[in-house]
């Protein structure tokens, strides 16, 4: 339910067949509406710009859950390429957060131009985080990533625990790179072309 609200409300907005001030004035009026709670936080969320299920995951459970700067959402940019939206922006620290859902993210020639927006978004210099579901639905591991980012960017601010578990503020055990041995030369066998 809460995802189809989502999606009705925001691709509502977004149409531009309504706006989010008008449809909360829509269920004020309508006292017995299922969920008006629920569908008032949607309206929100839709009207700080989320478009999407996982942008208003995002925002709900990193950013917001998380203490993070708010970013500015859906701005419309001008780049070597072309016109381009950003799905949020952290203009103080120069970063860039594209969250890739499965909708639009599938093909090839979509994929290349979210490489080329990348490519545009360095020589602006901004740096580009790229999250898709898996990472948005490790709320505490992506936060702990976008505040490292922030933070070495500037931004001055300590993430906050969301609750029991959270791992934001500690550290969330990563990946340990370790350089892989070189190859040894294999041996030459005897009559074959160098």
């Amino acid at each position: 339910m809460t995802r189809d609200a989502i999606a009705l409300l925001s691709d509502a907005v977004h149409q531009g067949l309504t706006t989010p001030t008008r449809l909360l004035e829509v269920i004020a009026r309508l006292p017995r509406l299922p969920r008006r709670a629920m569908l008032a936080e949607v309206l929100a969320d839709v009207s700080a710009g989320t478009r999407s299920v996982l942008e208003q995951r995002y925002l709900r459970d990193v950013e917001r859950a998380h203490g993070l700067p708010e970013g500015e959402r859906q701005l419309r940019q001008g780049t070597a390429s072309g016109t381009v939206w950003r799905d949020i922006r952290y203009a103080a620290q120069r970063a860039l957060l594209e969250l890739d859902g499965a909708f639009g993210h599938r093909d090839a020639v979509d994929r290349w131009a979210d490489l080329q927006r990348d490519l545009d978004s360095a020589l602006d210099d901004h740096l580009t985080l790229r999250a898709g579901w898996a990472q948005v639905l490790e709320p505490c591991r992506l936060a702990h990533v976008v505040a490292t980012v922030l933070r070495r960017r500037g931004w001055t601010g300590q993430p906050p625990s969301c609750g029991a578990g959270c791992t934001v503020d500690s550290g969330v055990p990563g990946r340990t790179w370790r350089r892989r041995a070189p190859l040894s030369p294999q041996p030459r066998r005897l009559g074959s072309a160098s």
